[in-house]
C-alpha cells in the first residue's frame, strides 16, 4: 500500500466499527499522513466515552489504536466483530476484511499463550 500522505487529503478517514451488543464506530480523519482528529460513536450517536483510547499512525502506513474493553462492554468470552476501512472524498478505497467481519473472542491473557500464532 501507499504511503497514507500520498492518497490522503482533508476528506480521507479511517474508520474501524467494532460490534459485539452494541456497534461502536471510531472514525479518525487522516491528513498529509497523520491523523488530525478522531471520535469514538456508540450506536451512531454522540460521542462515547473517549477516555484511555489510543489512536495513531506510525510510519505513515501503519494504523494503531487502544480501546479498552471495559469502554465497549466487553467481558470475558464476548466475541466482537472488527472491520477497518478506508474512505477518501466520501468513498470506499478498502476494507479488511473485504466482507463481513473479523471475530475476535476476549479470553484472558494467560489464555493467548496457549494459542499457537502468539508464541514466538
Amino acid at each position: 500500500m501507499e504511503k497514507v500522505s500520498e492518497w490522503s487529503n482533508a476528506e480521507a478517514k479511517l474508520v474501524l466499527t467494532i460490534e459485539s451488543h452494541t456497534t461502536y464506530r471510531l472514525e479518525a480523519m487522516i491528513s498529509g499522513g497523520a491523523i488530525k482528529e478522531w471520535a469514538l460513536k456508540e450506536n451512531g450517536n454522540g460521542p462515547a466515552e473517549q477516555n484511555g483510547i489510543l489512536v495513531r499512525m506510525r510510519e505513515e502506513i501503519i494504523f494503531e489504536c487502544q480501546v479498552p474493553l471495559k469502554m465497549i462492554g466487553a467481558v470475558m468470552g464476548t466475541v466482537l466483530r472488527i472491520r477497518f476501512s478506508v474512505w477518501n472524498d466520501r468513498l470506499p478505497l478498502d476494507a479488511l476484511p473485504e466482507e463481513g467481519s473479523i471475530e475476535v473472542q476476549v479470553v484472558p491473557r494467560s489464555s493467548l499463550t496457549a494459542l499457537a500464532y502468539a508464541k514466538p
